[in-house]
């Protein structure tokens, strides 16, 4: 509901890779899928009508009325402005300038945001990869990527992954896929979901460890 009423078409997208993965590695079932569209809809159902039942209710009946015929648009999905599009991809482009000037070390930390309140607005650029490519170069962007790599890998190719190993691969499909056209290193659900089952992963071993160690 939450994804739907945010208006991303790039969170659909990362939705359905994290359903297809969920799916590969039996994190979750098409009856979990069912369920959760179904009690999603029934949430966007029930927002939308909440002004009808104030109104029936009479409570607020002439702030109701106005409010009331435009509730249903909350069924149709309301996508990003194309001004909104224009700002993403014009900063990406300038990111990408900004890395092909300087591409093995970057121009440093906060160049680009100098360079746009100089000479305009500044606008974060929209893409996680190309900020990291534009301000660090080469060696700062694989100094994320490869740790998130090998976390990736490490999990795929567990022959014992847990709920742990699955939430891992699940969210790093997740911010890798939204990433792309957004900028999510200050995200601090990342951070909190990453080091939290990384935590996890060091403090309690796998199965067949804590079953040895027991």
């Amino acid at each position: 509901a939450g994804i739907w009423l945010a208006g991303s078409r790039a969170s659909f997208g990362a939705l359905f890779a994290v359903l297809v993965m969920g799916l590969f590695i039996q994190a979750l079932s098409f009856r979990n899928i069912v369920f959760g569209g179904a009690v999603a809809a029934a949430t966007l159902a029930i927002i939308a009508a909440l002004p009808f039942v104030v109104v029936l209710l009479g409570a607020g009946a002439g702030a109701g009325a106005g409010g009331g015929g435009g509730a249903l648009d909350l069924m149709v999905f309301q996508m990003t402005p194309m001004s909104s599009d224009m700002e993403r991809f014009t900063s990406i482009v300038g990111g990408l300038q900004l890395f092909l000037s300087h591409p093995l070390f970057g121009n440093g930390l906060g160049a680009y945001a100098s360079d746009k309140i100089t000479h305009g607005q500044f606008v974060v650029i929209h893409s996680t990869p190309i900020w990291l490519l534009a301000e660090m170069g080469l060696f700062g962007f694989l100094a994320f990527a490869v740790p998130a790599v090998r976390i990736f890998r490490n999990e795929w190719t567990s022959s014992s992954r847990d709920g742990v190993g699955q939430m891992l691969l699940l969210m790093l499909v997740t911010f890798g896929i939204m990433s792309l056209v957004h900028e999510l290193l200050y995200q601090r659900a990342l951070w909190l979901l990453l080091g939290g089952g990384l935590a996890c992963v060091a403090s309690h071993g796998r199965p067949e460890a804590r079953t040895t160690a027991a």
